[in-house]
């Protein structure tokens, strides 16, 4: 994890933030939105329970119990699993993850880049943007 996070992780971030001037927390928000969605996916199709079960202790140790080792030069863990959710309007049994921190996908080029999981749009709005992109599935 060490080898992960502070060789690669943190040395990404570093430099992605002096290039593009968006704000360090801003990034490791969006690294830990997506650690914790893909964790999520990750528990959720694993084809054993052995698998599903080594999958978790990992995801555990990240976000419950990460080392200040993992992230030198940091004055805090950067790394967060909390984040407000809402229920998946086509499954109720599932959530729907909201970002911390905008992706930024809103400033690429085109008509409304907001993406449904954008904590700068209302719920109403998010409810139906994803019904948008996963109504037929």
């Amino acid at each position: 994890m060490r080898h992960l996070f502070a060789d690669n992780a943190c040395r990404v971030i570093d430099t992605v933030r002096k290039y593009t001037k968006v704000s360090e927390a801003t990034l490791w928000a969006n690294l830990s939105f997506l650690l914790v969605y893909r964790f999520e996916e990750w528990i959720q199709h694993a084809d054993t329970a052995e698998l599903q079960t080594r999958i978790q202790a990992v995801y555990r140790q990240i976000m419950n119990e990460p080392s200040a080792d993992w992230f030198p030069e940091k004055a805090c863990i950067p790394l967060t699993g909390r984040f407000r959710s809402i229920k998946d309007p086509m499954c109720q049994s599932r959530s729907i993850l909201i970002r911390n921190k905008c992706c930024l996908s809103y400033r690429l080029p085109g008509d409304d880049r907001y993406c449904y999981t954008c904590p700068m749009i209302s719920d109403a709005c998010r409810i139906d943007k994803y019904k948008a992109l996963h109504g037929n599935h």
